[in-house]
């Protein structure tokens, strides 16, 4: 039975979470956004100058975001 939960395994979905070809990047000082955070701003970047935002759509993911860090 492969193991699916091996170092190998995980460092490919890590990943796999990001877009950069580069293998080392300093994160003390840069970073890199994973797809799904680069996503969402990039989706009210569209929507604001478009002048399709909804402000009230804001509030569920805002209150999710609340709660997580809380």
């Amino acid at each position: 039975m492969a193991d699916t939960h091996g170092p190998a395994q995980c460092v490919a979905a890590a990943r796999s979470e990001f877009d950069a070809e580069a293998r080392f990047v300093y994160t003390a000082t840069l970073g890199l956004p994973r797809r799904r955070s680069w996503a969402a701003p990039q989706d009210a970047l569209t929507d604001w100058p478009a002048a399709t935002a909804e402000p009230l759509a804001y509030d569920v993911p805002l209150a999710a975001a609340w709660q997580a860090h809380a």
